[in-house]
């Protein structure tokens, strides 16, 4: 179980930093 949600929370961590990422890149060509 404990693994499973590890998996999640590492998942939902690389959503968001990969998010983060795109919308830097996004602002950044935008100026």
């Amino acid at each position: 179980m404990k693994t499973c949600i590890k998996a999640l929370l590492s998942y939902a961590l690389a959503t968001v930093s990969g998010l983060c990422l795109v919308g830097g890149v996004t602002i950044l060509s935008r100026r």
